[in-house]
């Protein structure tokens, strides 16, 4: 994630004595059921359902402007039954969505103009792309990322978003993978965990490139090799957003 810092005006949030900053135009309904562990923002015009049931967040979580936070229900023959929302640590939630999962894990990353369905799961290390409709009671597994309408696995990785360009025909990509822009992957390649593929690379099909490799080139052969420093990469993107947040000087320009 590229992550830019955000100066805010400090008169529209409400900090807490555990570094939460809450934008005054949130809505949180049953805020006595809404629980948020520190370090977590919650921007302008979003809503938190907690009248309905309990609402849990961890440390460094985001929700963005207009996303809507509900918790799933299901229908029994005395009436509706509403069940807790958990949220781990490091979730950063984008403008416009509206999320009735039942449980979200840590380092999770959700695009603009989602909508994760009624008790849907999404385990640790999970992205889903912007406009992504997850549909009711999935599970999605750690490391997937999940696209479309409804909404599916694409691959199991934690990719960048500066990945651009590229033509994916792997038929399995670790976790901690950067592939780079402009590149091809061929058909059946295995590439391992925390692994490199520079821009403008080609690699071969049936290629198998083993963990904390550099690939590069046409055909692609292995470069070099990556440190052993990997699972930090939601965990300094929510930082990182957190600590570019900022008040602002408010701009008292005026304009004839």
């Amino acid at each position: 994630m590229d992550l830019q810092p955000v100066h805010y005006d400090k008169s529209e949030y409400v900090e807490t004595a555990t570094g939460n900053k809450v934008n005054r135009k949130s809505k949180l309904y049953g805020s006595q059921n809404i629980i948020l562990n520190g370090k977590s923002i919650l921007m302008k015009d979003c809503v938190l359902r907690g009248d309905m049931n309990s609402i849990r967040a961890g440390k460094y979580c985001v929700v963005g402007e207009r996303t809507v936070i509900r918790p799933s229900y299901k229908r029994f023959s005395k009436g509706l039954t509403f069940f807790p929302v958990h949220i781990g640590d490091h979730v950063f939630i984008e403008n416009d969505c509206v999320i009735m999962a039942a449980q979200i894990g840590g380092y999770v990353h959700i695009g603009h103009h989602t909508i994760v369905g009624r008790s849907v799961i999404l385990r640790d290390c999970v992205q889903v792309l912007p406009d992504t409709v997850v549909p009711p009671d999935a599970v999605i597994p750690p490391f997937s990322i999940v696209g479309g309408n409804p909404g599916m696995t694409i691959f199991l990785i934690l990719v960048f978003r500066k990945s651009l360009d590229c033509v994916i025909m792997a038929a399995q990509i670790g976790g901690y993978v950067h592939i780079g822009h402009h590149t091809i992957v061929g058909r059946s390649v295995i590439l391992r965990d925390c692994v490199q593929v520079l821009p403008d690379t080609v690699v071969p099909p049936d290629a198998v490139i083993p963990p904390f490799s550099i690939v590069g080139g046409n055909p692609g052969v292995i470069v070099g090799e990556l440190p052993e420093s990997t699972q930090e990469l939601m965990m300094q993107a929510t930082r990182t957003f957190y600590d570019g947040f900022t008040p602002g000087v408010k701009d008292t320009t005026i304009v004839a």
